[in-house]
């Protein structure tokens, strides 16, 4: 999170989307904090907007960083001697020891584009998690609503296949109301 220019409904926007999708595991990285002089009460100050506008969960690591220097990402930093917490590489082996695996029965299918072929519309994506079939009941995720639509063939590199697997690349069959910028699930 930008700490110089905050997006409190952008950033409401990304904490509902983990929510919904039940991602345990998240950091949270309040960046460009050498633009404010490391100012302790500056960073307070933007914390607690963030928690007006948003629910944290309480075990969430948050982490006031300077990409930019290398504040807080390796090693803690001597320009933030008031932060005593986690460096980004503790937080992420941290999270890394707490891997669990991820069941088929959790679908999370961002979609990047909507093409059209033989007058089907086609979303295309990239699967997150282990495995997609065709032809199921998925929930269709976006910035103001959700809604369940049946969905149809799977396609990868314009062949019809009968599942994706996690980290490819594809397209399913879609209803006209899906746009680009939704998710699929089924959770």
């Amino acid at each position: 999170l930008d700490i110089t220019e905050p997006n409190y409904n952008k950033y409401k926007y990304y904490f509902n989307l983990i929510s919904f999708l039940n991602i345990q595991n998240c950091i949270i990285l309040v960046n460009k904090i050498d633009l404010i002089n490391y100012n302790l009460q500056e960073y307070n100050n933007f914390l607690n907007e963030l928690s007006k506008n948003i629910s944290l969960p309480k075990d969430i690591d948050i982490i006031p960083i300077s990409a930019l220097y290398g504040d807080n990402l390796k090693n803690n930093s001597v320009n933030i001697k008031w932060y005593q917490g986690k460096t980004l590489v503790e937080s992420l082996k941290k999270i890394l020891s707490l891997k669990k695996d991820v069941s088929e029965s959790n679908i999370v299918f961002p979609i990047q584009d909507i093409i059209i072929k033989n007058n089907n519309k086609i979303a295309i994506g990239k699967l997150l998690t282990e495995k997609m079939d065709g032809n199921q009941n998925l929930i269709c995720v976006n910035i103001n609503s959700q809604a369940i639509y049946k969905f149809g063939n799977i396609y990868h590199l314009d062949k019809k296949i009968d599942c994706l697997k996690i980290g490819e690349c594809g397209g399913i069959e879609v209803s006209d109301n899906i746009k680009k910028g939704c998710i699929l699930t089924n959770s």
